[in-house]
């Protein structure tokens, strides 16, 4: 997430979206819609003869912007959504800060101060802890959910930490230290996420950003700056296999309905697919043609709604995957150089939450499910 130096499937077949986007000056409403094939029932498919228009049967979520200045967030890069408190969780690249927001008042909760540049940020969900990484101070800063406070802050042993992601198994964070431009400081730090200790850096890495834990064969996938995605074995810490993916990887998520992993590499306009069982690269899905400027960058898995969500950095769309076909069914346009980045997904009710990192607002994507929808 460094800026740039570097269902169980549902049952419907249609899913829209609106997206509104608040910016000084005025307001922007979006809208598309994509399709979904799935197997549904007869009389779902008598109802969609003569479907309404997309803008008039969305739901408009809110949309929590900063631009007006009501929650204060200087360029957004990373979010989480914790659903055991409804708060939302976004790191303020600028400001130092994470900002903690209530998606359901859309109220500011409260302003934490970090480390320097934080960037991403995932949840422990056994202790309600959020892990915060300081890109430019080599550290993670540890919240407490429960009273949105630092716990502690961790120094890392690599330079520049990056993505990461929860191992539930062992009850390990695994940190992308993306290192420096020359080279220096490249690494995977290990922490323990109960004692919140640096146990170990696994080195052996190039230029490191995104991280994947797949709990269905335990391993740990990270994308590895070039063309390819590591393997770690979390029993050894070990570097275990490489995969080849396409040009400069650096989002990963994992899907546990197929038990793929998807891969955004940005300078190639793709997205790799990888099969958790063989390790092997199954489908290469070209996004290139979704936007003028198409750099896919991070990417979410959408429990609610059964998709893989791919921000398109410097362009200004989220590219929606269908991981049965393990095709392109649909891009959310999100505003004119709006730079979507992290995002996160409330699994109730498939509401997706898109930090922009140049509109300092987060962009709220609200799913479709009128019924008229059903086919």
């Amino acid at each position: 997430m460094k800026r740039r130096d570097g269902l169980a499937r549902s049952a419907y077949l249609a899913v829209a979206v609106v997206v509104l986007v608040i910016v000084i000056g005025g307001v922007l409403a979006l809208s598309l819609s994509g399709t979904r094939s799935s197997s549904t029932s007869t009389a779902n498919q008598s109802s969609s003869s003569n479907p309404p228009s997309t803008t008039s049967q969305s739901t408009v979520a809110s949309t929590i912007s900063g631009s007006l200045g009501k929650y204060n967030l200087s360029q957004p890069i990373g979010v989480a959504f914790d659903q055991a408190n409804g708060n939302l969780y976004v790191t303020n690249n600028k400001t130092n800060t994470v900002s903690v927001i209530n998606v359901a008042s859309n109220k500011l909760v409260k302003t934490i101060p970090v480390g320097l540049a934080p960037a991403a940020v995932v949840l422990d969900p056994v202790n309600g802890h959020l892990f915060v990484t300081n890109n430019d101070s080599d550290s993670i800063s540890v919240i407490d959910g429960a009273s949105n406070s630092v716990l502690k802050t961790i120094t890392v042993g690599g330079v520049h930490p990056d993505g990461m992601a929860f191992d539930s198994a062992n009850n390990c964070l695994y940190v992308a230290d993306h290192g420096t431009v020359s080279g220096g400081g490249n690494a995977i730090s290990v922490v323990n996420a109960t004692s919140n200790i640096d146990l170990l850096e696994i080195n052996g890495i190039y230029h490191p950003t995104g991280v994947a834990f797949d709990p269905a064969n335990g391993q740990v996938y990270v994308t590895n700056g070039g063309v390819s995605v590591l393997v770690v074995n979390p029993a050894t810490n070990k570097i275990t296999s490489q995969i080849q993916v396409g040009n400069n990887p650096e989002g990963i998520a994992y899907d546990p309905t197929n038990g793929n992993l998807y891969v955004a590499n940005t300078l190639s306009g793709t997205v790799s697919v990888i099969s958790g069982s063989s390790n092997t690269v199954i489908a290469t899905i070209d996004v290139s043609a979704s936007s003028v400027h198409s750099i896919p960058y991070l990417v979410a898995f959408d429990s609610a709604n059964g998709y893989i969500m791919v921000t398109n950095d410097y362009s200004s769309g989220v590219n929606v995957i269908n991981g049965t076909t393990n095709t392109l069914v649909n891009t959310v346009t999100t505003g004119f150089q709006s730079e979507p980045a992290g995002l996160a997904i409330d699994p109730d009710n498939g509401n997706m939450y898109v930090a922009s990192h140049t509109l300092d607002s987060i962009i709220v994507i609200t799913p479709n499910l009128a019924p008229s929808y059903l086919p």
